[in-house]
């Protein structure tokens, strides 16, 4: 009977955890979507972009792990699956190791370049560019190590209360570094944030991973990271080959304008993040101990098709709304309106292709997975190449994204169905099920910004129109909700809601 239960029981917490930790990085979104707004205001468009481009090089940068992070969220939860915790160790202890050797090398070769830079007579944001960087490739390692770390112990709680940590100190030191020092202020901000987010891991787990590694085990782990690392680099190229070409073939003014888009967008892409970050540990676990694959099938299914119907009454929200803060704060930023709402729908389908990730890593198909997303790469290429060149700017940039997207999706399901054995017409209508409250939305925010074009001459009556139009929309699209609403991801969910909030009245005590 206990073990009948345990997988009930591992799909409720993994519920619990991926709530608060979605809720943390929610939070952490909304302070910095807050702070962002300042700070594009601030910085003006140009340095926006530069900003933008140095995301853009820490976010390539954090694949120099070779993927090896992302194979001990997967090795190491299998390991003690199978009651193995030395091996786990070990290979926890020689990934650091050898990582941790690498950032400092990194970043010392950095400093030099920025050194360099300096005596060169190069402006001083490109100098700043390379020395902040330089110290942050050390101090993300680490911290991004410790994350890995806290998610194979399955510890979100922390794990979430320390993205909080991060939300509000990048954001509020952000704004008040960028107002005295400009650009240098706010990569100054950033480095701190990082440092004192490392102080609250080291505190958690009181020490460090031994500098020693197994040569052995650190090739069984890079051996899985390597071709994970491959992907995600693909899947990563996928997300910012826009960006990149804008920064390329248009300006950094135009990347500046596109920034404000991409921050809207990762709005919608939270609660995926969030759920594949939650559940991979545990799914290795589950293999580790049962060496069924059919027994994850649900978390393809459920989670997918939860954030199917729920995504969308976030993407309306921002589709009838962001054009208030850009038009009475940031009006320097004013073509970045459409965009935002081409790229939130784009990242519809970005976000309800994490859990066919998610699923198809867990079995060990990321090989196949490389080979699947290369194609996507060069189609997101030629597609954003072909409608810069032909002058359609950032608008065409966005669209060609979300085509490429919704394509990815399509070809990684139908892969997904096939692991499992299901048949042609299956994926047909789990396609069906998966692109109806996209479509659906679609068409009730076309009627509602066709029926409710109200022309407004404040901020005050903008702000009653907007409200007016959200509240239409989750008016009709909770018809669509009643419908779905025996779907057993969503009973899953209202029944793990149901027990938060009764672990959080008063006078409720931690049930075993």
């Amino acid at each position: 009977m206990p073990e009948l239960e345990k997988p009930r029981s591992l799909e409720k917490e993994i519920l619990g955890k991926s709530m608060i930790y979605s809720f943390s990085l929610y939070v952490r979104m909304f302070v910095k979507l807050l702070s962002g707004i300042f700070i594009a205001k601030l910085l003006g468009p140009s340095l926006f972009g530069l900003k933008n481009a140095y995301d853009l090089v820490m976010e390539y940068e954090s694949n120099s792990d070779l993927g090896t992070f992302d194979a001990l969220n997967r090795l190491a939860p299998y390991h003690r699956g199978a009651r193995q915790e030395d091996k786990a160790q070990t290979s926890i202890n020689s990934v650091f190791s050898i990582n941790v050797s690498y950032a400092l090398f990194a970043a010392a070769a950095l400093m030099a370049v920025s050194l360099y830079l300096r005596y060169a007579g190069f402006a001083q944001v490109y100098v700043d560019f390379a020395f902040f960087l330089g110290i942050m490739v050390f101090t993300r390692k680490l911290y991004l190590f410790l994350n890995t770390k806290l998610k194979i112990d399955h510890r979100f709680y922390e794990l979430s209360f320390n993205q909080l940590l991060y939300g509000l100190t990048a954001s509020v030191l952000g704004v008040v570094f960028t107002w005295f020092w400009s650009f240098r202020g706010l990569l100054a901000a950033l480095v701190t944030a990082d440092l004192v987010c490392i102080g609250h891991l080291v505190f958690l787990e009181k020490r460090l991973p031994q500098m020693r590694f197994c040569l052995h085990s650190y090739w069984q782990v890079l051996k899985v990271g390597f071709p994970m690392m491959i992907l995600f680099l693909l899947i990563m190229l996928l997300t910012n080959l826009d960006r990149t070409l804008i920064l390329a073939m248009i300006s950094e003014k135009a990347l500046g304008y596109f920034g404000i888009a991409t921050v809207a967008a990762a709005v919608v892409l939270t609660i995926p993040a969030a759920v594949h970050s939650v559940t991979l540990a545990p799914v290795m676990e589950k293999l580790g101990r049962t060496g069924d694959f059919l027994t994850i099938k649900n978390y393809l299914s459920e989670p997918m098709f939860v954030m199917a119907y729920i995504l969308p009454v976030f993407i309306a929200c921002i589709f009838f709304a962001i054009h208030l803060p850009i038009r009475y704060f940031l009006d320097q930023y004013l073509p970045s309106i459409p965009v935002v709402k081409i790229l939130v729908a784009g990242a519809y389908f970005e976000s309800v292709a994490f859990p066919v990730l998610s699923v198809c890593l867990a079995l060990n198909r990321q090989i196949q997975l490389i080979f699947m997303v290369i194609p996507m790469v060069g189609l997101n290429f030629v597609l954003n190449y072909a409608v810069i060149r032909a002058g359609w700017g950032i608008n065409g940039v966005a669209a060609a994204t979300g085509t490429t997207f919704f394509i990815t999706f399509c070809v990684l399901l139908f892969y997904a169905s096939v692991q499992f054995g299901e048949r042609p017409g299956i994926y047909l209508k789990n396609l069906a099920a998966i692109l109806a409250p996209f479509v659906f939305s679609c068409a009730l925010i076309f009627c509602i910004e066709t029926f409710a074009a109200f022309p407004a001459d404040s901020l005050g009556f903008d702000i009653v129109i907007v409200m007016f139009k959200i509240f239409v929309f989750m008016i009709v699209y909770s018809v669509l909700l009643y419908f779905t609403r025996r779907h057993s991801g969503f009973i899953k969910l209202y029944a793990n809601l149901c027990i938060l909030a009764g672990n959080l009245l008063p006078g409720k005590s931690e049930r075993k």
